[in-house]
């Protein structure tokens, strides 16, 4: 429950209303007071709205998922069969930095005049510590 916002809120109008008045925090007598705290808590509304709204992203993938096939049969053997073909890991660091441009012009991060070189940028590629000049 600490984490949870619902919580939080119960517990700090305990805390101005004075429920732990008395009680050094960590102490047994306001361990005692916090469980009671926790379990009339636990049966309030506001726990089982809270807990609902936690729950509602994974209730609904499972809502979404218990229509779809997910066994391995469902899936044609070609699909999954790429063979032994490691040439696309042979693509040069000038190409792979092109796309990497491309890509970030697509997403609207850089203009075409911001891109700059790497000498531009103070990095040196044939230094062993890879840090800037």
């Amino acid at each position: 429950l600490e984490g949870e916002p619902g919580w939080r809120a119960y517990k700090g109008s305990l805390v101005r209303n004075g429920y732990f008045t008395g009680e050094m925090e960590g102490s047994q007598r306001y361990r005692e007071l916090l469980q009671v705290a926790k379990q009339r808590y636990r049966s309030t509304d506001a726990f089982e709205k809270s807990t609902a709204a936690l729950g509602a992203p994974a209730k609904r993938c499972q809502e979404l998922l218990a229509g779809v096939d997910t066994s391995a049969l469902h899936f044609e053997e070609a699909a999954c069969d790429q063979g032994e073909d490691d040439r696309w890991l042979d693509t040069g660091e000038a190409t792979l930095d092109q796309e990497l441009q491309r890509r970030q012009q697509e997403l609207g991060m850089l203009e075409d005049d911001d891109f700059q070189d790497d000498d531009d940028m103070g990095l040196d590629h044939d230094d062993d510590d890879m840090g800037p000049d």
